[in-house]
């Protein structure tokens, strides 16, 4: 079905291969700015210029040309294919809005005999043939406006319903496998901002590949009909307009060669801005302790958005070029069909309708023969979409995201061990993602090459009892959150193994009556009742009974109490603790640090785990508030790996392993439970 589509790619082709991969000419340009800040943001900037410059003279990049060729054919066909071959739905109103099409052109010519005929009456002063064709018309009009109507709406419709699909299938990809960390560990430049290529372009790829495809399958029906007309009118028409069409076409392409680089440069800078804005929103209290005028920030900003500024211009500066030859080009059209058939009118050979006839047959093939022309723009953004999400679906289909190149693996597992072991890790040598620093065990990697074997015996070995509390501690930046990270099967660059005890053998998971406490907690966008529940979030409908549901608040209202939130509830909605369970709001802006903190244990207490890890996850409460939080968690029979710098986080542990250097062992000392 999608032919049409390959026979445009191709003829964009055929008639030049248009980019070559632009090289953008960045003009200065000053931004608006306040009195106040003017002269100090301006030094700013050009420091951060400075700095950015001198960054790229040190590491060059070099940019990949984008072109619209046929090595996009692959990409389109991997994304679109298989969706209209597995969803039935899809397939249907596709060949819906096909059939409408072939109606819509057929509506066309019949109207351009109806037209032909009438002016032909006026010309010949019959009164009788001239209101027939109005009759005509009228009746034809009754069918043309629900049949357009239709059209639209079905290819309305089926744009929608494609993006829906596409979205859905991607978020699968994008949610599985730790998929959307390993993408953000990775920092690779080449995919970056996966919101916009999830929100944004495959909004615009469904929608411009549909309305691509229809305006394709349009011309071709239109070319058609329409050259049979033409060909009947005058002969020399037909041949005019290939030659005229194929003429414009080259120029277009050639006046226009830069747009693709430039729209997808766009399309990365309008998302590097918009992301600086979001983190000024969410860090807005933090920069307004520092800097009420917040400079620093606005030094980025308007950084980021002069580059913004810079490369709109040189597409403003290509699309004048391009839209001084179009429009000459449109014009022209209108006097071209009358110097080729009026000396037929004059010598009495057509008749009048015959001129009008040929005005629109000509218009309509000279449409279909200038795709190029009309759709440069447009086809030149989609381009830039369609390299930005196909590398991007290329990225999450790969069965190692998380760096370029092959680097080895800390292999966790879950296995069989000894009764009275939870979790132990052999000859264990953890680097940093992109293999380039050791954090714990092994030596120092070679910066040149990918590590291999010459690891081997120099890693760590831990052993973790089941119900012991085990305490790390170090220095900041020694690798104890890492480990845990390791632990958790987030960070799996390096070498040795993990194993987890369990009856169930499987690799690359961690059991899951395992929970893990960061030191931020995470706040998931929904209710109190939800914050609770998370990760095992169920909607009150899922229960069968009110009964079932109001045992469930009761409880989840206990919880709260047990951490120390009992009054937050009712704070919500006005002294309704159970209305204020199902209140909804930015819990991270509601809460402080220390209450989101107790909130994240009172998670612990619903999940019911049997092993927590906490990585500094009481580092906002005061030592009371602490101490509470260890008690709770030994009150309910759950152990806990705790990472932590307060020497008051050592009476709630057995054992604390101390970490001091990337390449030294780790330092075990028992020590003395309170209860």
């Amino acid at each position: 079905m999608f032919r049409f589509v390959l026979l445009g790619l191709a003829l964009v082709k055929c008639t030049n291969s248009w980019i070559h991969g632009a090289v953008l000419t960045f003009r200065k340009v000053t931004p608006y700015r306040s009195v106040q800040l003017h002269a100090q943001v301006s030094e700013d900037i050009k420091v951060i210029n400075k700095i950015v410059n001198d960054t790229a003279s040190d590491s060059p990049i070099t940019p990949v040309p984008l072109t619209l060729n046929f090595d996009q054919i692959k990409p389109f066909l991997d994304i679109a294919v298989p969706y209209y071959k597995e969803d039935k739905k899809a397939s249907s109103l596709l060949l819906t809005v096909v059939l409408l099409t072939f109606l819509n052109s057929g509506v066309s010519v019949a109207f351009s005999y109806i037209n032909r005929d009438f002016y032909n009456a006026l010309s010949a002063r019959n009164e009788e043939e001239f209101y027939a064709k109005i009759v005509l018309f009228f009746g034809f009009l009754t069918l043309a406006v629900p049949l357009t109507v239709a059209y639209r709406y079905y290819r309305e419709q089926l744009s929608l319903y494609w993006r829906e699909g596409l979205t859905n299938r991607v978020l699968d990809q994008y949610c599985v496998n730790k998929m959307f960390y390993n993408l953000e560990i990775s920092r690779d430049p080449l995919f970056d901002n996966p919101d916009q290529r999830i929100a944004e372009d495959i909004r615009a790829f469904t929608r411009t590949s549909l309305d691509f495809f229809i305006t394709l399958l349009s011309s071709f029906i239109d070319l058609l009909s329409f050259a049979f007309v033409l060909i009947n009118i005058n002969p020399t028409l037909f041949v005019t307009i290939i030659l005229y069409s194929g003429v414009g076409s080259i120029v277009t392409s050639k006046l226009g060669q830069e747009l693709v680089q430039l729209n997808y440069d766009r399309l990365q800078k309008e998302a590097n801005f918009r992301f600086s804005l979001i983190r000024i929103r969410e860090n807005a209290e933090s920069i307004a302790f520092y800097d009420t005028s917040a400079r620093g920030e606005m030094t980025f900003l308007m950084k980021n958005f002069n580059e913004i500024v810079s490369n709109q211009m040189g597409i403003i500066n290509v699309q004048r070029n391009l839209e001084t030859f179009t429009t000459s080009y449109r014009y022209l059209v209108q006097v071209l069909p009358s110097l080729i058939v009026a000396p037929l009118y004059f010598k009495g050979l057509v008749e009048l309708g015959t001129i009008t006839q040929s005005y629109g047959a000509f218009n309509h093939i000279l449409g279909d023969f200038s795709l190029i022309i009309n759709q440069f723009e447009s086809l030149s953004a989609f381009s830039a979409g369609l390299s930005r999400l196909g590398s991007f679906l290329d990225k999450l289909n790969a069965s190692d995201s998380t760096t370029i190149v092959a680097l080895p693996k800390v292999h966790l597992s879950q296995k069989v061990l000894p009764d009275d072991v939870l979790v132990r890790c052999s000859n264990l040598t953890l680097l940093t993602p992109d293999g380039t620093r050791t954090l714990i065990g092994g030596i120092q990697p070679n910066y040149t090459t990918v590590v291999d074997s010459k690891y081997k015996n120099h890693g760590i070995n831990i052993e973790i009892k089941k119900n012991e509390n085990i305490l790390i501690s170090g220095n900041s930046g020694a690798g104890k959150s890492s480990l845990l990270r390791c632990i958790a099967g987030l960070w799996a660059t390096g070498n040795g193994s993990v194993i987890w005890n369990s009856a169930t053998e499987c690799d690359d998971n961690v059991p899951i009556d395992v929970f893990f406490l960061p030191q931020k907690p995470y706040n998931l966008l929904g209710s109190l009742r939800q914050q609770i529940m998370y990760p095992l979030v169920i909607d009150a409908s899922a229960f069968s009974s009110a009964g079932d549901v109001e045992q469930i608040d009761n409880y989840l209202l206990e919880i709260l109490k047990e951490v120390k939130l009992d009054n937050l509830a009712e704070r919500m909605c006005r002294g309704k603790p159970i209305k204020g369970l199902y209140k909804e709001k930015d819990w991270s802006k509601v809460l402080s640090l220390g209450e989101q903190q107790r909130l994240a244990f009172a998670r612990v207490l619903y999940n019911k785990p049997k092993v927590v890890v906490v990585d500094e996850a009481t580092s906002a409460m005061d030592i009371f508030a602490e101490e509470a939080m260890y008690k709770l968690l030994q009150s309910k029979g759950i152990s806990y790996i705790s990472v932590g710098h307060r020497p008051t986080l050592d009476k709630f542990h057995d054992r604390k392993l101390t970490i001091s250097s990337p390449y030294a062992d780790i330092v075990t000392v028992p020590l003395c439970t309170v209860a």
